[in-house]
């Protein structure tokens, strides 16, 4: 592989970046590409099948909702299933028919993209465990088992502009960012826990005693909370938290001057120094929808697992057209 290209500091503004805009396609085309943009397999596969939930409908809208495609690779006839929860549109997760029962199937990997402004970070992860999909031909029915292992990146992409990273060198990358939003997540499902003890928790969260302690109903929601909390030198005076006007300390970094005691008192030992250094606000930009997604992982196995649907124990599908 030829030298790969370095991205220079990233441009600053949060926010969600429409799907619609992005990929100016269909759900469908968004699936696709989420689930192909690491081997181009979206352009070497077809679809069979559609099936997707009534909660979620075709414009994929509503937190349970979800789409299952059943697609055939073309270079040696291998059938998959990638399933796609409504509410994150370019999370795919990949499974493959059992071989050992009837309407089982076992789970591959998670493919993932996280746009931003100017590209995108896209990965591969692997799983392990499984679930049932069965179907009669016009109506289907699906349930993840519990206990689904999630293993490390296995593959992954970078795009900052016109730069693209791939390879070994984009996997340490991805990685070593991986490793950041598991901290970070770690910390906030703490931080809404304190929060709920003392009676503070947002109205925005949605409680979930198997999703640790809250969920949110949707990414909007979720920068709207925890920016002001992370960095309140970019939002309004009267959006900060009072406890950073209580601190002091200063470190100019990324164009932001960071109040270090600020940092001190908010964050544990290991996350104070990403803050202080703008490590933390480049993450936020580049990959905010990777933040939330992961921070939402444990809610999204609870919505996808049998465990979760007290009438008949799983989700029921409807056939659509591919």
């Amino acid at each position: 592989m030829g030298a790969a290209k370095r991205f220079g500091n990233p441009g600053k503004g949060l926010f969600f970046l429409p799907l619609a805009l992005l990929l100016l396609g269909s759900c469908a085309t968004v699936v696709e590409k989420a689930g192909g943009i690491l081997d181009g397999s979206a352009f070497r596969e077809k679809t069979l099948e559609i099936w997707r939930s009534p909660q979620g409908g075709r414009g994929g809208q509503g937190g349970r909702g979800l789409e299952i495609r059943r697609v055939l690779r073309k270079k040696d006839g291998k059938e998959f299933l990638l399933i796609r929860p409504a509410a994150f549109p370019t999370l795919v997760l990949r499974a493959s028919p059992s071989r050992t029962e009837r309407d089982g199937f076992t789970l591959e990997s998670l493919e993932f993209l996280s746009p931003n402004r100017d590209g995108w970070n896209s990965f591969r992860r692997d799983l392990r465990g499984g679930g049932v999909f069965r179907s009669d031909g016009y109506s289907a029915f699906f349930a993840l088992q519990p206990g689904t292992d999630v293993l490390d990146l296995s593959a992954g992409g970078i795009r900052r502009g016109a730069a693209r990273l791939y390879g070994d060198e984009a996997l340490r990358a991805l990685r070593s960012r991986d490793e950041r939003i598991t901290a970070l997540v770690l910390w906030m499902g703490e931080y809404l826990a304190g929060a709920a003890l003392a009676g503070t928790a947002l109205a925005e969260t949605a409680g979930s005693e198997t999703a640790g302690g809250g969920h949110f109903s949707s990414g909007e929601a979720f920068e709207r909370y925890w920016r002001p909390i992370l960095f309140p030198e970019l939002v309004r005076r009267e959006l900060r938290p009072a406890l950073w006007a209580e601190t002091e300390g200063e470190n100019r970094a990324e164009g932001v001057t960071w109040n270090t005691g600020y940092s001190r008192a908010l964050l544990p030992e290991a996350l104070r120094p990403l803050r202080d250094s703008g490590a933390l606000l480049r993450d936020w930009e580049e990959a905010l929808e990777w933040v939330y997604y992961q921070f939402e992982w444990p809610y999204i196995l609870h919505s996808l697992t049998g465990a979760s649907h007290a009438a008949g124990g799983g989700l029921r599908l409807i056939k659509d057209k591919p």
